[in-house]
């Protein structure tokens, strides 16, 4: 059974889509939540597009006539459904964007789209074309009728929490309490090691997303294609530091970390680093400001874990101070930092000086890995 789907939000003819039929939107809304659950919690907003569009496919429903904000549109609609049901029972599905910014866009999953939308039109030319047609005669036809549907680039996942987690014990993820306080003892861990400015290597920039988009922002702001920095700091320690861990034997702490990684809490780099991943910021964000007292960005007031810092040392803590019982915390040393594309607006649209110390960002920045 369908019913027509109008979404009273979206101004134009009292509805999103005049006269388009939609399977119920119960059907929709179920298969969203449980695609999210699937990709453990976490899933980048055009995968859950293109998972959108499949399901229409599926159900006949896919209507070509809609263009990718309107797509969107709908999508939104349907997390904003979900969250209502959630809501009674304390959870709920909230947007993060990724601190790789959107011109890091992943191309598999623009790939995957592309493939998805030659689907969609050589179903459509096999359906409605009553001449036996080539494979070089499908193809051309395909290029020729090719829906002008493209991604937008994206940085934001939707992630699944508890909207009531105020402390690790309360947390859509279920960890025991062992693995509680392994996380706890690896986010420190984490935190110490961003407190060390270390110096770039010989391939530093070809193999690091974020120091290429920086790169560019100072390339751009300059007109000097050689732009960059030479420092940098880092919020991820290698697996054999993390082996260190007392209470854990360095097996058990290498199936924790592989649990963690597909649970996307923490992430692996390709030399075999470990950080904070989105779900693990997105569902202790708070603990973390308070507890840790980490950083946030000066645009977005979000947890930065990759992006441009200020390399002023007097935001740098160094361990005496930390050692000092009578430190007042207020007056404890803050890194000033945001994440690219907040960075790339900050400089474009605020200013070229850091807002805590007034140095040069262009000459006195650094890179956070």
């Amino acid at each position: 059974m369908t019913e027509t789907y109008v979404n009273p939000e979206v101004p134009g003819n009292n509805g999103y889509v005049q006269g388009v039929n939609h399977p119920r939107i119960d059907i929709s809304k179920q298969f969203i939540l449980q695609y999210i659950i699937e990709c453990n919690g976490v899933c980048h907003e055009n995968v859950l597009l293109i998972a959108l569009m499949n399901l229409k496919l599926d159900q006949k429903d896919f209507d070509k006539t809609l263009n990718i904000k309107q797509w969107l549109e709908i999508l939104h609609y349907y997390i904003d459904e979900i969250n209502v049901k959630l809501n009674p029972m304390m959870f709920k599905i909230v947007t993060v964007n990724h601190d790789l910014g959107q011109r890091q866009i992943n191309s598999r999953i623009q790939s995957k789209f592309e493939n998805f939308m030659t689907q969609i039109n050589r179903n459509h030319i096999m359906n409605n074309n009553n001449l036996s047609l080539s494979g070089e005669r499908i193809e051309q036809v395909i290029s020729n009728n090719m829906n002008p549907l493209t991604l937008p680039q994206s940085n934001k996942f939707y992630v699944y929490i508890n909207a009531q987690s105020t402390n690790e014990t309360k947390l859509a993820t279920n960890f025991t309490p062992r693995e509680i306080e392994f996380i706890k003892w690896a986010i420190q861990q984490f935190i110490d090691e961003s407190n060390i400015i270390q110096y770039r290597s010989g391939n530093f920039n070809s193999q690091n997303g974020i120091v290429t988009s920086i790169n560019k922002i100072l390339s751009e702001k300059t007109r000097n294609p050689q732009m960059s920095w030479n420092q940098y700091i880092t919020y991820t320690v290698g697996s054999t530091q993390l082996s260190s861990y007392k209470d854990l034997s360095p097996l058990e702490t290498e199936e924790i970390l592989k649990q963690l990684t597909d649970l996307k809490w923490f992430y692996r780099t390709n030399n075999g680093k470990f950080g904070m991943d989105i779900r693990c910021i997105a569902e202790l964000h708070d603990l973390l400001i308070n507890n840790y007292d980490l950083p946030i960005c000066q645009i977005c007031n979000r947890i930065v874990q990759m992006g441009v810092t200020c390399g002023n040392i007097s935001h740098f803590s160094n361990e005496e101070e930390e050692d000092d019982e009578e430190e007042d915390n207020e007056n404890k040393p803050t890194k000033v930092m945001w994440h690219v594309d907040c960075f790339q607006y900050y400089m474009s649209h605020v200013s070229e000086n850091c807002n805590g110390c007034n140095s040069p960002l262009i000459i006195g920045g650094l890179y956070v890995v």
